[in-house]
């Protein structure tokens, strides 16, 4: 994703639009999770050995987002680790690739355990001891969203079991599945039970193939005259826009930057089709000449649009006929 990658991963580590996400996610809009009780966290994740003395090939991969959630219940107190990935493109192994962070990260604190009461001193035994995780030990729960950035819907398989042929339902029921918690701004029903930016934005992108829609939705929604920077270098870039953004100094309107974005892009199509028809007339004149006997040498001191290569395939295509008459 190269730079994209990097805008998206710095675009929702801000905790309110982190937040914002997870809320949709798991409350359905209710602002549940605040953004200060989120605390960033090492977003590399080390497959580790499980107990005392075992040895196996350490693997490390990074995550693009991954933050803790720590919150005091009416129940107690809420332990989360949630992480994000970022897709501009659709994944056909994401399952697989969640999965593989997710048991990393559980690897991490099976041996995060073990490490503890080596360090403490603490007396496991028998099982406990081989396994280097203690009965009374608990796994923090974690939670991966896929956010998808593209304008479709997602077309890729959403489960491990989806990446199966067909199997007997026998032996399907003893293969664990692995579901992935999705975002995809063409599958969002209701964007106000987002409370940031985040959710125009996604709104943005869902309609980005479409300039009647997008300009329908940019003068019905006041919240594009005055969006943050941040949020539009981000469609920018995820949009495959090329609003001109350097010189803004705060909020962005994007209406009027769309204006100016439609007509550029009108010269540039002015220019371009002057261009092509520019070139279809010379290419008429030239084939008119060479009907005539115009030696190539002369035609080739009045070029303008067309190149000297594709004069001598006009000289060889004249050949060509003259020769089947």
């Amino acid at each position: 994703m190269g730079n994209i990658d990097t805008i998206t991963k710095e675009y929702i580590s801000d905790n309110r639009r982190f937040a914002d996400l997870f809320n949709f996610l798991i409350y359905g809009g209710r602002e549940v999770i605040r953004p200060q009780d989120l605390e960033e966290r090492d977003a590399t994740e080390l497959a580790l050995p499980y107990g005392v003395d075992q040895k196996v090939v350490g693997r490390q991969q990074m995550r693009d987002n991954l933050k803790a959630y720590c919150a005091k219940e009416a129940g107690g107190i809420t332990y989360l680790l949630l992480g994000v990935e970022n897709q501009k493109d659709q994944h056909f192994a994401m399952a697989v690739k969640n999965m593989n962070y997710d048991a990393m990260n559980y690897a991490a604190q099976v041996s995060e355990a073990s490490k503890r009461h080596r360090e403490h001193g603490s007396q496991l035994r028998g099982a406990e001891y081989l396994s280097g995780f203690g009965k009374e030990d608990r796994l923090t729960p974690v939670v991966t969203l896929t956010l998808y950035w593209g304008p479709d819907e997602w077309n890729a398989p959403r489960s491990l079991h989806e990446m199966f042929p067909e199997l007997p339902p026998e032996i399907l029921r003893f293969v664990p599945d692995y579901q992935i918690n999705l975002i995809a701004p063409a599958e969002i029903e209701d964007y106000d039970k987002f409370h940031t930016e985040i959710g125009p934005v996604l709104e943005f992108i869902r309609n980005s193939r479409d300039s009647q829609k997008l300009w329908d939705l940019l003068n019905e929604n006041p919240v594009y005259r005055e969006m943050d920077k941040e949020s539009a270098v981000l469609l920018n870039a995820v949009a495959g826009l090329k609003l001109n953004l350097a010189d803004v100094k705060g909020d962005v309107d994007m209406c009027k930057a769309w204006e100016d974005y439609a007509k550029e892009r009108g010269k540039e199509y002015a220019k371009e089709y002057a261009k092509d028809y520019a070139k279809e007339n010379e290419i008429g004149m030239i084939k008119s000449l060479i009907r005539s006997g115009i030696s190539y040498e002369v035609v080739r001191k009045s070029l303008r649009e067309v190149t000297e290569e594709e004069l001598k395939q006009l000289y060889e295509e004249a050949e060509k006929e003259m020769v089947v008459l």
